[in-house]
């Protein structure tokens, strides 16, 4: 009897053994989800064209945090061609300030997007 008893024992503690186990996996996929834009830079690894629309769309995003939330009002980034970044801006008093931030803009953009390769900053005025 002793055996089957043992045997019920070392059984339970397995079953214990497997929940914990679970637990601990869920534990850890729920506080370590990924980020959506790793998974889309591995769904789209084999698409460069797919990744370059991304880093596009991210750049136009981040307008925004490179020129300040003032200049952000009165200029927008309207598109990425090749390796320049078009950008309206509505006053062209903020059009000459932000003529004189050019380079340093093309620099921040560079460490932050260096797949876009960007050479150039092409402002341009609209009422």
């Amino acid at each position: 009897m002793s055996d089957y008893s043992d045997l019920i024992e070392l059984y339970r503690k397995r079953l214990q053994d497997r929940k914990q186990a679970k637990t601990r996996r869920r534990r850890r996929l729920e506080a370590d989800p990924k980020p959506l834009d790793s998974i889309m830079q591995t769904f789209f690894k084999d698409n460069p064209v797919a990744r370059m629309r991304m880093d596009e769309s991210r750049a136009i995003e981040a307008w925004p945090r490179f020129v300040g939330e003032t200049a952000a009002k009165v200029s927008r980034v309207t598109r990425v061609r090749k390796d320049q970044l078009i950008v309206q801006v509505n006053d062209p008093v903020w059009m000459h300030q932000l003529f004189l931030l050019k380079h340093e803009l093309i620099k921040k953009y560079r460490e932050a997007f260096p797949s876009l390769k960007l050479r150039d900053i092409y402002y341009y005025h609209r009422n």
